[in-house]
């Protein structure tokens, strides 16, 4: 008798745990249900997230080769053998032929360098290299000194990389990157007349503004 209620015990044991195992219909319609929702959420803000991101990249991108012209006109050592080495200077020209998805790396060597403004800069000069921004972004509107402008040229004099302003007075630069279907996703590349170069998410430089 008392082996068989042990048993009997026993196999009530198992019996509640085997009852109390997994989910019953109502907690798995309440997980799948979360999870629909979520999965929502992150696909509607996936579109948005990529532009962004997509913005942030071409803005840095143009960063990056405006500070490779301060680049070379730091680095580039003369070369009777290479007559490009012989010059005054680099500059980046943005926007190009007033495409404002293109923009060029020019070189210069003028005549009378001291008095030469930047805008010498032209069709006359070297090219060095071109730029294309691909995708649904382009340069918007460029800012010199708080004065609004077709084009602009952004220019290093050699062998220091001094930031070469248009006249006697140093120039501040501001370049807005903006999405060609909605100018509110935008982005300020500025460029300090000290020579700092950065981006800036929410405002042009000082003296800069854009309508």
């Amino acid at each position: 008798m008392r082996i068989a209620k042990f048993r009997n015990q026993k196999s009530t044991v198992g019996l509640a745990l085997s009852l109390s195992k997994g989910f019953s219909l109502i907690e798995m319609l309440v997980v799948v249900s979360i999870f629909t929702i979520v999965t929502a959420i992150v696909l509607a803000n996936l579109p948005s997230f990529r532009d962004k991101s997509s913005l942030d990249l071409v803005a840095q991108e143009i960063a990056i080769q405006i500070r490779g012209a301060q680049t070379y006109a730091m680095s580039t050592l003369y070369d009777v053998k290479a007559p490009e080495t012989n010059l005054f200077a680099y500059a980046i020209v943005l926007p190009e032929n007033d495409n404002s998805q293109t923009f060029k790396l020019r070189y210069t060597s003028p005549s009378n360098p001291k008095d030469a403004p930047c805008s010498v800069i032209g069709e006359d000069s070297g090219i060095k290299e071109s730029y294309i921004i691909k995708g649904n972004f382009e340069i918007g509107s460029v800012c010199q000194n708080g004065e609004i402008l077709p084009s602009i040229s952004i220019c290093f004099k050699r062998p220091n990389g001094q930031l070469w302003s248009s006249n006697t007075n140093l120039a501040n630069y501001s370049i807005v990157v903006w999405s060609k279907t909605d100018h509110t996703k935008k982005r300020y590349i500025n460029v300090s007349s000290n020579g700092q170069i950065y981006v800036d998410p929410d405002s042009p430089i000082a003296g800069c503004s854009f309508p």
